[in-house]
């Protein structure tokens, strides 16, 4: 298993991103990896935040890995600071 790291940034395609981040949380032979999105928009979210104060961007990445069968859990600021994406919710329990 491994936590990989996808950075979201101003200039950031929002389908290449999702599709790292299934890359990454889906390869073959690795176990259950874990992706990392961070970036300022993911980074700044806090897990109290409701799901309409999110930034857009970062909600349309939250939607297509959720309707891809993915599971994401929000690190608070004063941990790593972004959101913490696996296609196994047990994984993400284990590791963050």
């Amino acid at each position: 298993m491994a936590i990989l790291s996808v950075k979201l940034t101003k200039s950031s395609n929002v389908k290449h991103v999702v599709s790292a981040l299934l890359l990454i949380c889906s390869r073959m032979g690795e176990g259950d990896n874990i992706a990392l999105l961070s970036g300022e928009e993911a980074s700044d979210i806090s897990p109290s935040d409701y799901v309409q104060a999110l930034p857009e961007r970062t909600a349309k990445i939250l939607s297509e890995i959720t309707r891809r069968g993915m599971y994401f859990h929000v690190a608070p600021h004063s941990h790593f600071g972004g959101i913490f994406i696996a296609k196994n919710h047990k994984s993400l329990k284990k590791n963050t």
